[in-house]
């Protein structure tokens, strides 16, 4: 999908579906004159009083050119219990697909409105997440998006004023300002006189911002930024400017009056915003591309392939452990679950290191069983087959690593995956065994259902083998997790407050919502056994909190960790927000702006 921002010439693009949303609070839109504006209108109030529950389509004749153009109004009140900018970016998934089921090509995103600011990022990331379909099995396995247009127009910067000498003087090479970009922009909108206004209701109003540079970003997303034609069209405008006539529409051309320095600096933003949402919405979607594969393709070496191929691509770190390596350091927890298997486990890592040395390193643990039957515990067969996506935890992780090799973090990362496939035969472990971890302690199995916990043990230890400072692990681990909050909320779960209200800071920043379950000393009794120091579950009460109880005991000592379970958000059984029915790539997000905003949510 090409993803173009658009500034300055409104009517280089022609859409063939242009995307309005009302807002009882937020106006995204600006404002218009004639059949538009009465029409926009009418439409909120009948939205605000009840009257109309879902999006409208109409079209409305351009007069500047004559050409009829197609509208599509939503209203966030249709969407209560979400935020504002995820209802935004719901709205341009479906405005996507409802284009390529009808043939449009292109859509448009009218963001002139002074809320409109500042949500690039986002609606790029919800566009890509909102379009993806997993259709490696189909026989037609056509991208249909692939050569769609998404056009944002977020609102024009106010331009500096000028005598058409001056404009004249200010396109002689010369005579071109000579500052960084972001000094530039800051004298811009810093010497903008007051009175420069088309008029009272101007339909564009200014929302200028710091034009900064974005660091560090690498991705195929085709960005475009147009605006050359804005200097073909340069015309002599005074030192006081006032026009008698409203824009009609949000494709109209305004009046021109920016320097190129000026352009460039927008532009350079407007790409880096383009390159994030895509690095993330990438993210996403590689992980629900992993969960979607079966069973019989996605196994633990599998994996390991994906994790491999991502480290090479970004230059990271890499160390895979076969079944011997296992065996030789003694990581019990993958011979032990994955013994009853032909694909043998295997733990890999991926480690990222930052250009600046620094005392941080945050590491992921993500549980990866390609799938899990229940050995000889073995679940009921209805939905076992959603069991492909009992590695969403690995897929996570990865997921985030490929955007962090994308924007590159202040901070040294690792992710380790733990990853094995858990069923029955005679070399499977048995209710009764127990197993001798690295770390001394023993666990009796009770039940090998519950072997997600074995393999993350060896994670958890692994992690305090290579220094961690920060431990994150993230799992479809209880059923019971799934119960009591539901496919919405994660479960989030630690004793460390500040790394618990970090992660659920960056999911927010996302649409990803977290819940914080209790972790009570007293219900750590429920894990005794007579024949071992723990037991594998922990009864009937509290399957969540017993859970991870049992992982505490194997994180490094005086180490912040933090367990995130996501058995009930892994998979969407119906169409939610932006995403599809199937698996939704939870997670990759919180990590992802965790990682890169990490001194912003800890401090």
């Amino acid at each position: 999908m090409q993803i173009t921002v658009e500034r300055f010439d409104w009517t280089h693009h022609q859409p063939d579906l242009m995307v309005l949303v009302g807002d009882p609070f937020l106006n995204f839109l600006g404002s218009f004159q004639g059949e538009l504006a009465a029409r926009v209108a009418g439409y909120g109030e009948g939205f605000a009083a009840g009257r109309l529950s879902r999006e409208i389509a109409f079209s409305v004749v351009e007069p500047s050119t004559g050409r009829l153009v197609d509208y599509l109004y939503f209203h966030t009140s249709t969407e209560k219990g979400f935020t504002a900018t995820e209802n935004l970016k719901t709205f341009v998934s479906r405005a996507l697909r409802l284009a390529s089921e009808t043939g449009r090509k292109k859509v448009g995103v009218c963001l002139r409105g002074p809320d409109g600011e500042g949500l690039i990022e986002a609606l790029v990331e919800g566009a890509l997440v909102g379009t993806f379909k997993f259709t490696d099995f189909l026989k037609d396995n056509t991208d249909r998006f692939a050569e769609m247009e998404l056009i944002l127009y977020p609102p024009t910067p106010t331009p500096t004023v000028r005598s058409a000498a001056e404009s004249v003087a200010a396109e002689a090479p010369a005579e071109r300002i000579e500052e960084p970009m972001s000094e530039v922009a800051e004298q811009v909108i810093e010497e903008t006189p007051d009175a420069f206004v088309a008029n009272e209701e101007d339909p564009w109003p200014a929302a200028p911002e710091e034009p900064t540079e974005s660091e560090g970003v690498e991705a195929d997303t085709e960005v475009v930024s147009t605006s050359d034609a804005v200097a073909d069209s340069q015309a002599e405008i005074s030192d006081s400017v006032a026009t008698e006539d409203t824009p009609e529409s949000p494709l109209t051309k305004p009046a021109v009056g920016w320097t190129e320095e000026e352009q460039s600096a927008w532009r350079t933003k407007d790409e880096g915003a383009v390159r994030v949402g895509g690095s993330f919405g990438r993210g996403v979607n590689l992980a629900r591309t992993l969960i979607a594969q079966p069973a019989s393709v996605c196994t633990p070496s599998y994996l390991a392939k994906a994790g491999e191929t991502i480290a090479k691509k970004y230059g990271f770190g890499y160390r895979a452990l076969g079944l011997k390596e296992l065996a030789k350091e003694k990581f019990v927890g993958h011979l032990a679950v994955g013994g009853g298997s032909s694909n043998a486990p295997t733990m890999f890592e991926l480690t990222i290191e930052p250009s600046v040395a620094t005392d941080v390193h945050l590491v992921l643990v993500g549980k990866g069983v390609t799938f899990d039957t229940g050995g000889i515990s073995i679940k009921p067969a209805d939905k076992m087959h959603l069991m492909v996506g009992d590695m969403s935890g690995a897929a996570a992780v990865l997921g985030t690593m490929d955007i962090l090799g994308q924007i590159k973090p202040s901070i040294k990362v690792t992710a380790i995956i733990v990853s094995a496939e858990n069923s029955p035969d005679g070399k499977s472990f048995r209710p009764g065994d127990i197993l001798r971890y690295k770390n001394g302690l023993s666990v009796h199995i009770e039940n090998t259902d519950a072997e997600g916990r074995l393999l993350l043990a060896d994670g958890l230890i692994r992690a305090g083998e290579l220094g961690a400072t920060h431990v994150i692990d993230i799992a479809t681990l209880t059923g019971a997790c799934s119960r009591a909050l539901g496919p919405s909320f994660t479960g989030i779960m630690g004793a460390n407050r500040k790394l618990v209200n970090a992660i659920t800071k960056a999911g927010g920043n996302h649409g990803e919502s977290y819940w914080r379950l209790p972790l009570p000393v007293e219900y750590r009794s429920m894990l005794k056994t007579i024949h071992a120091d723990l037991n594998n579950v922990g009864g009937p009460n509290a399957g969540a909190t017993t859970a991870a109880l049992f992982l505490q005991e194997f994180v490094p000592a005086r180490t912040p960790w933090v367990h995130l379970d996501i058995a009930g958000t892994f998979w969407k059984s119906k169409a939610w927000k932006y995403y599809q029915e199937g698996p939704s790539g939870t997670g990759v997000k919180t990590l992802a702006d965790l990682a890169l905003r990490w001194h912003e949510h800890m401090a």
